[in-house]
């Protein structure tokens, strides 16, 4: 079993480009372990500088924000020349894999975990740092891979790294989120400013793929991607699935505007929309079904492990 200075490395999970993604335990304490995830970026290798600066940003930004809907970052820092994160470690699965098992969501699903993400973006869009100062972070990144769902249906974020906040030290473009270009805003494909409302396009992308199962803007490459999107062409939700609420479905619209001024004004004043709808549109078994399908994703990742126990 491998040892990287105070961690105990369990398995290595997955590689992203130079970035291993390891599950490990951290030494806290005579024979007291915490389960934790690691990050880890080999320096002596590195072909590509502008990660190290990607991802200390990102531990400099998520190490001082604080709310239970974003997985935390609990240290960083440079050992054994190597860069290292350390993730709170989070069970169940990520929305991802749900939509890819099973397909589009129940609208009270749907409403139950957007309300949960709509709350953390109004908490980051108000964030500042220790100062005082706004951050004015603007998330960017709003995918099914980096919305995590627990064993209990809470929903935490993750995927800060392309995020923009003021004292960043290395500006991300739009190159750097070309494989989620379906999920990119208009105003960022054009090189326009980003602000809040940015993320607020990024929930109606979510939204409506979470009820479909489609994402708004698809197309065969990218070049039709795009002018899709600077053209605001895609096909009402109403259209691929039946049973959605109307006033459900007019949200995703004002959402989806292609003009960032014709969208809601904050994340706060979504949660709230969110939640009156959910009340009217939902009930207590969304939220267990969401825990049901969490507790089969990770059964088919386990398939030894006897789902009755």
């Amino acid at each position: 079993m491998e040892q990287f200075g105070p961690y105990r490395i369990d398995v290595r999970e997955r590689v992203e480009g130079p970035v291993n993604y390891f599950l490990a335990h951290r030494a806290v304490g005579a024979d007291m372990y915490r389960p934790c995830r690691l990050r880890r970026l080999d320096l002596r290798h590195l072909r590509e500088p502008d990660m190290q600066l990607r991802l200390l940003d990102e531990a400099r930004l998520v190490i001082g924000l604080k709310h239970p809907g974003i997985i935390a970052t609990q240290d960083f820092g440079i050992l054994e020349d190597e860069l290292f994160l350390e993730e709170e470690l989070v069970g169940g699965t990520l929305l991802k894999t749900i939509l890819e098992m099973i397909g589009p969501l129940r609208q009270g699903i749907c409403l139950v975990i957007t309300l949960r993400l709509a709350e953390v973006l109004s908490y980051a869009h108000t964030a500042v740092d220790a100062g005082g100062n706004e951050l004015s972070l603007v998330h960017r990144n709003l995918i099914p891979a980096h919305v995590h769902i627990t064993p209990h249906g809470e929903t935490k974020l993750s995927g800060f790294g392309m995020a923009h906040f003021r004292g960043r030290l290395m500006r991300t473009s739009f190159g750097a989120v070309r494989d989620s270009l379906g999920y990119v805003s208009p105003e960022e494909l054009l090189a326009e400013p980003l602000t809040h409302r940015s993320d607020l396009y990024g929930l109606g992308v979510l939204m409506y793929e979470m009820l479909t199962g489609e994402l708004p803007f698809q197309a065969d490459n990218l070049a039709d991607a795009r002018q899709r999107i600077l053209d605001n062409e895609y096909s009402p939700i109403e259209d691929l699935t039946s049973g959605i609420d109307g006033e459900l479905a007019a949200l995703i619209d004002q959402l989806l505007q292609r003009d960032p001024e014709q969208r809601p004004e904050d994340a706060a004043w979504v949660w709230g929309r969110i939640w009156d709808l959910w009340r009217s549109l939902g009930s207590p078994e969304d939220e267990a079904s969401l825990i049901g399908l969490v507790a089969a994703a990770e059964g088919a990742a386990n398939p030894s492990i006897d789902a009755d126990t």
